[in-house]
Formats: C-alpha cells, sequence, structure tokens
C-alpha cells in the first residue's frame, strides 16, 4: 500500500496543493509503478525504459558537472 500525505498550508489553493503532491508523487516514482503492475510489459518495452531511465540519470549528471 502506498502512503502519501501532504498538509494544505493555510490560505493554500487547492490546486497548488495537488501540484505539490504530483510532484511528491513523481519524486517517488509512485505512478510509473502502477503503470508497471496493472499490464504486462514485453520485454523490448523493460529495455526501453531502462535506457530512458539511464539516459535521464546520464544527463542529469552531466549538468551537475557542468556547474
Amino acid at each position: 500500500m502506498i502512503n502519501i500525505s501532504i498538509k494544505l498550508n493555510k490560505n493554500e489553493n487547492i490546486d497548488s496543493a495537488l501540484r505539490r503532491l504530483k510532484s511528491k508523487m513523481d519524486q517517488e516514482e509512485i505512478m510509473d509503478t502502477i503503470r508497471k503492475k496493472r499490464a504486462f510489459e514485453t520485454p523490448k518495452q523493460i529495455k526501453i525504459r531502462k535506457m530512458k531511465k539511464m539516459h535521464k540519470i546520464l544527463k542529469q549528471n552531466r549538468i551537475s558537472n557542468k556547474k
């Protein structure tokens, strides 16, 4: 079971709270996990997903090294 909570700040708009929730879910890769478990993934799809993830990590490392 996945348990994520956010607290609504005083005078905070619902839309901004939902954005915070979405970003928190993206950081913890919850939606990716749900999508993977929902349907069968072919070996080719697994390979493509892993390559995209590695490409994203390498890109972030290049950006952080330039700073």
